[in-house]
């Protein structure tokens, strides 16, 4: 049962309440204790964890049970940096994660196969035949080209798919019991239409005549997810019933994070990814692909490009050509060389495939 929208903001930001933040990214997740009242961060956890090894080219996957265990035990060590009553005190929690993942879950809500990632290219042909007749073309990144690849290529776990889930989705329902979604991490499946905030049933069509059936219920960016369930609430030795907010992908929990809350203002995300995004009244389509129409966590819209390759390169590239020294310097100084071969810097190839603003097929990459 999902609880009404929240409306009380003031309520919450009350002298003795805490609330835990959750962040699934795509190489760690992260969790904070955070005192509203403060504006302070008082309990920070982290647990690092890798992609699965594959020989198959662009082929980038997680096994879903890695972040659940991550989430478990990034959140205790926040709640216990935090000390005292802090897991008593929580009041509300809020889950953010990386977007575009395919979570495939059967009747059950039993994951069936490792989730595909945003840098997953394995399904760049079936994006490239979607793009022919979607409004907006999309690139391998977005769910909708995975899920058709899943229909063409696994065809036994396509007959167990019932419910489709992202990242965060799923980690919202391990936390809940409902799989619900909602809007600005659902505008990076390529199945949405973004103006009506509405699943586009003619757009699902073209994945599967019965996938619509499949994609979860949509809610509001104001909305709770659900509450703390028992399972959960032990996991974490928090109180049971403990609201769980909509939350959101991890672009739009970053554009509410630092501010890039009104017209005007404009994000740029180093991450794994690279993105520049900001704040519109509302979605527009853009018929090249070039922008991203993506959904806010406001209401509004998120237009955003991307590149796949960016924060990545450097560890992978630092952890390539050992030497003694922090890495951060040696690479700092490296960039400030004027002849960067000289200075043990050139151009390799990358682990995650092209830049993803424009749409095109992933060539061999450099970074």
């Amino acid at each position: 049962m999902l609880l009404s929208p929240l409306t009380a903001g003031a309520a919450l930001v009350s002298p003795g309440k805490l609330y835990l933040g959750i962040d699934a990214g795509t190489q760690s997740t992260k969790a904070l204790v955070y005192d509203a009242a403060q504006r302070a961060v008082v309990g920070r956890g982290a647990v690092s964890y890798e992609m699965l090894e594959s020989d198959v080219v662009g082929r980038a996957e997680q096994d879903p049970a890695v972040w659940v265990d991550a989430m478990w035990r990034a959140c205790r060590e926040a709640l216990a940096d935090a000390g005292g009553d802090a897991a008593s005190r929580i009041c509300g929690i809020g889950v953010s994660g990386q977007q575009h993942g395919l979570v495939a879950l059967d009747a059950s809500y039993e994951v069936i196969r490792p989730a595909k990632l945003w840098c997953d290219t394995e399904s760049a042909e079936e994006a490239a035949e979607l793009s022919k007749s979607l409004p907006v073309p999309i690139v391998a990144s977005f769910t909708a080209s995975k899920l058709l690849w899943l229909k063409r290529h696994e065809a036994a776990a396509w007959a167990r798919l019932a419910h489709v889930a992202l990242p965060h989705d799923y980690l919202n329902y391990v936390l809940t019991g409902e799989l619900v979604m909602e809007g600005s991490d659902a505008s990076g499946i390529g199945l949405l239409d973004v103006g009506a905030r509405a699943w586009d049933a003619s757009a699902a069509r073209l994945v599967d005549a019965e996938l619509l059936d499949k994609l979860p219920p949509l809610i509001g960016p104001g909305e709770w997810c659900g509450r703390l369930q028992t399972s959960a609430a032990e996991a974490l030795g928090l109180p049971r019933g403990v609201p769980v907010s909509a939350g959101g992908g991890d672009n739009a929990m970053s554009a509410l994070g630092c501010g890039c809350t009104s017209v005007g203002r404009v994000a740029v995300s180093l991450g794994t990814s690279g993105t520049v995004f900001g704040k519109a009244p509302a979605a527009a389509r853009d018929p090249s692909g070039t922008v991203c129409s993506f959904l806010d966590s406001t209401g509004g819209g998120l237009p955003l490009v991307c590149t796949l390759n960016c924060a990545s390169v450097l560890s992978r590239g630092a952890a390539a050509r050992p030497s003694p020294g922090p890495t951060s310097r040696r690479l700092r100084d490296g960039a400030a060389c004027r002849c960067p071969r000289r200075c043990g810097l050139g151009t390799a190839s990358a682990a995650t495939k092209s830049a993803r603003s424009p749409p095109r097929s992933p060539p061999a990459a450099t970074a």
